[in-house]
């Protein structure tokens, strides 16, 4: 028993017993800003256009400036060099074996004989690698083929260039071979093809391709009257220079 008269209280609940119910939840302490006004939206995307705006237009600018400025050098040098295509003239053939085998075999030999002349400025000078020849018929019938050794060309001067193109026994068609025999003359033509390059001074411009056609021209071939020579002083073939993909 307790000193107080032997009366027993009861005890009370501690204060973590007290029921979930009774329990008071104060709301977390929030800053005003998130209470009372919504998150605003950030402009990092606006910003972003802005910036691939104006690269974009730096770009441009600088496209149009680089235009401009080769656009000028170019001008330039065109004034200072005055830069034209080689003219070429075939001037002389001379035929000195043309034979079709009884087992239509072709045999020939001919000597080209090709002028070329560079209109520009004697300060441009051509630099040409080796040049292919080929020979053949306006029916297409291969007559030989040969090559020009490479050689360079100064302005305001005429080259006088030369080739021996041969076709050493490729068969051809039956029909053909037959035809050949009966025939006193050709019309042929001749195609040419190499590299050229351009130096002016210490400026050196890459080699592009060059491509010669001379067509027309009519070859005696007639066995038992060779060797033959045949002049043709106006015969001036077409000159085109490959520029990336195109022919100009």
């Amino acid at each position: 028993m307790s000193q107080n008269g032997g009366q027993n209280k009861p005890l009370r609940p501690p204060p973590s017993a007290a029921r979930a119910s009774d329990r008071t939840f104060l709301p977390q302490n929030r800053s005003s800003s998130q209470q009372y006004y919504p998150s605003r939206p950030r402009r990092h995307h606006e910003h972003t256009s802005f910036g691939c705006c104006r690269c974009l237009l730096w770009s441009i600018l600088i496209l149009i400036i680089l235009i401009v400025l080769v656009g000028f050098g170019i001008g330039i040098f065109f004034a200072i060099f005055h830069p034209r295509h080689p003219t070429f003239t075939v001037s002389m053939i001379k035929l000195t074996q043309f034979q079709v085998s009884s087992s239509d075999q072709l045999f020939s030999t001919l000597t080209l004989n090709v002028s070329t002349t560079n209109p520009s400025a004697s300060r441009l000078k051509y630099v040409y690698s080796n040049i292919s020849v080929s020979v053949s018929s306006t029916d297409n019938i291969w007559i030989g083929e040969g090559q020009i050794p490479a050689y360079e060309h100064v302005g305001g001067n005429t080259v006088m260039l030369s080739a021996v193109v041969k076709n050493e026994g490729k068969v051809i068609d039956a029909a053909i071979a037959t035809w050949l025999r009966k025939k006193t003359n050709l019309e042929t033509m001749i195609d040419l093809e190499g590299e050229v390059g351009v130096e002016a001074g210490s400026l050196k411009i890459n080699k592009v391709t060059i491509r010669v056609s001379c067509e027309g021209i009519r070859l005696p071939i007639v066995e038992e009257k060779l060797p033959v020579t045949v002049r043709f002083p106006d015969e001036t073939c077409k000159v085109d220079v490959k520029i990336f993909k195109w022919y100009v």
